[in-house]
């Protein structure tokens, strides 16, 4: 029997691919909107097996299933239906030379390959191409990667068939609010006009080194339709979630009406638009990362463990937590979290946790920001009684009520770094408080225990964990940043003693720092919320101090940050790019050279050598701060920066 003509004209088979015994189509069953040519036919043996929606059989089982009038005419196949799968033919005693091309051959076919593609497949991304064959192809650095046919990869050494990154030099222009979209498919990239990567080893496979996309601090998945789709999403928020703290994670979904395996590029192809694509997009659920779950070897623990978890079925869970706990300070405290405020050395964390508990003690906003009113307990570890009294002394305390803020008094036996925390459950519990916020200043002294350690960290985060779900309290805890030399750091999460243990484990951060714009100027950011999405995370705001009032106010956003951390004796660099800048136009270059006209305006009296070395210096600074571009004696000033910078000094 001709097979290859009963499967094309009989069944209707779209061929695709004729190449050897096994020929390629899409399935012809009606059940089965066959996009990816999933079906395969031995032309000698008549057997048949779709890899999409898993039938198998022969032409006699086919022509049953398709409903045709004489399927008898088909039996002379009694075969069980099976049909092999495609395997490459084995060659032996390859050397290394035989397998991996060189990088002169290598961009060599990129180069054929990119020719033989159609006005159609050039319509968004030229980053493929396709064999004489008609495969498709992917262009990687020093590989070429196959779709789904033999040789899989062509390459220059081993090490590039490990899983890459595709598409990445089309994603370098994302602007820094833009999103990042990581497709499950090289196709999926190259079809579409997103900015987006795929990575090369499927669904789930994940580069070993994700250093490239530390930049973007929005990433969005969009992975196909299906269980496997659905498994790599979440393995990769994963990675990405370990590998970077302040990245928002967001995991497309599906409209559950679409076909199983429903990906970019079909809505490309059946749709001639991205509409489904979008409304994944739109409809994507960010990713949180659960790092509560904690091994523990407290005795306390160990009980609750063995008795089993308490079970509910998903409608319950639906309903229990539909939802989302309040806001007790807008975008910093919710019930039931643990809001961690941390700081530098002698930054006034402690007035600030005063003002954050009077404005709820009150119900008044803090720094622009809606309060609801609840019972406060503050717990001071650091200031004596008669200390703290002389603090709280120069607030305006009109409309507090007496049973609104209570101030635990701690006696000589309650010496800093004592563990304080029983004593703190205790406290709670014989206040019979509850859904009312405990402030704890701060964390570093309440206990005997090295909190930068995370041996010794873990137990302690369990221990408030505990009293925070046992009592109903929202928790908020001053910490501290790690120490450090030179210029004032950057605002974020990295630099907070306690590290990823601790400011994973807490539900919202918000950091103050130093400013070198004043002793009264101080920079505070959001750098980790929970509960609402707002503008203002990882956006540093200018806080100021007044004396007299004791109390910090919001005054709008800082533009550039790093001006507020370099000291003022050394802002020279800053005088001297903003004079070069007076002088240069929109993306005109310069050189050192010129740069040496400026730092020796600036010092006179240097002699060459040390002029050389400050133009060096210079250079570098300037473009750790974004301020220059370029390089090899080229450079050009960033004037959009460079603006921003002059705003920041006009405030003061």
């Amino acid at each position: 029997m001709d097979y290859a003509k009963i499967y094309e004209y009989d069944f209707g088979v779209r061929i695709t691919k004729r190449s050897g015994i096994n020929w390629i189509g899409n399935c012809p069953l009606p059940n089965h909107r066959d996009t990816k040519a999933s079906f395969s036919f031995n032309v000698e043996t008549g057997q048949c097996k779709c890899f999409g929606c898993g039938f198998e059989g022969n032409t006699i089982t086919m022509a049953r299933a398709l409903n045709h009038d004489n399927p008898s005419q088909y039996k002379e196949n009694n075969n069980n239906g099976f049909i092999e799968p495609i395997r490459p033919p084995i060659v032996e005693d390859k050397t290394d030379d035989n397998i991996y091309l060189s990088e002169e051959k290598l961009n060599a076919l990129k180069v054929k390959y990119h020719n033989n593609l159609s006005e159609d497949d050039k319509t968004f991304y030229g980053g493929f191409g396709r064999r004489d064959d008609g495969v498709l192809c992917w262009f990687y650095e020093e590989a070429i990667k196959y779709h789904k046919a033999y040789p899989h990869w062509d390459s220059v050494d081993k090490e590039t068939r490990q899983c890459q990154i595709y598409g990445f030099e089309r994603v370098l222009d994302i602007p820094e609010n833009g999103t990042l979209f990581i497709f499950e498919g090289e196709k999926d990239v190259s079809f579409s006009p997103y900015k987006a990567i795929s990575f090369s080893g499927g669904c789930q496979s994940i580069p070993k080194d994700l250093s490239m996309l530390k930049s973007f601090k929005k990433i969005t998945i969009v992975y196909d339709n299906d269980e496997h789709g659905e498994k790599g999403s979440i393995m990769v928020a994963k990675a990405l979630a370990n590998e970077f703290d302040d990245v928002k994670i967001k995991i497309a979904q599906w409209d559950k009406d679409l076909p199983k395996g429903f990906d970019v590029y079909d809505d490309f192809e059946t749709n001639g638009s991205f509409d489904n694509v979008q409304n994944a997009i739109k409809n994507a659920i960010v990713f949180e990362l659960d790092k509560n779950e904690m091994e523990s070897n407290d005795t306390e623990t160990k009980t609750t463990q063995s008795k089993g978890y308490e079970t509910m079925n998903i409608f319950e869970l639906i309903e229990a937590y539909k939802e989302p706990p309040n806001p007790i300070i807008e975008h910093l405290v919710y019930e039931g979290g643990v809001t961690l405020v941390s700081g530098t050395d002698g930054v006034g964390k402690t007035w600030f946790a005063i003002q954050m508990g009077l404005a709820i003690a009150k119900g008044e906003s803090f720094l622009d920001f809606n309060v609801a009113q609840k019972k406060v307990l503050m717990i001071q570890f650091e200031l004596s009684p008669d200390e703290l009294s002389d603090r709280l002394s120069n607030y305006n305390l009109d409309g507090l009520s007496k049973t609104e803020f209570d101030v635990a008094i701690l006696k000589d036996e309650d010496a800093i770094f004592s563990e304080s925390w029983e004593k703190i459950h205790k406290t709670i519990s014989d206040k019979q408080m509850t859904n009312g916020v405990v402030i704890v200043d701060n964390l570093y002294t309440s206990t005997n225990k090295d909190v930068s350690n995370n041996q010794d960290l873990k137990p302690l985060l369990r221990k408030l964990h505990l009293i925070k779900t046992s009592t109903g309290n929202a928790f908020i805890v001053t910490g501290h940043h790690n120490k450090h030399e030179g210029d004032e750091p950057i605002l974020n999460k990295q630099i907070i003693q306690g590290g990823k243990t601790l400011t994973n484990y807490v539900n919202n951060v918000f950091q103050i720092g130093k400013s070198s714009m004043g002793a009264d100027v101080r920079r505070g950011k959001i750098t980790k919320t929970r509960g609402s999405y707002t503008d203002l995370e990882h956006q540093p705001l200018r806080l100021e101090w007044n004396p007299d009032e004791c109390l910090f106010y919001r005054r709008g956003i800082i533009s550039n940050e790093r001006l507020h951390t370099i000291e003022l004796e050394k802002q020279w660099e800053i005088k001297v790019l903003v004079e070069m800048s007076d002088r240069l136009s929109e993306d005109e270059m310069f050189d050192r050279q010129f740069i040496m006209t400026f730092v020796s305006s600036e010092f006179p009296d240097d002699l060459p050598d040390t002029s050389y070395r400050k133009c060096t210096r210079w250079i570098t600074k300037m473009k750790s701060f974004g301020l220059v571009k370029g390089g090899n004696n080229r450079y050009y000033v960033n004037h959009d920066e460079v603006k921003h910078l002059q705003n920041e000094q006009n405030n003061n």
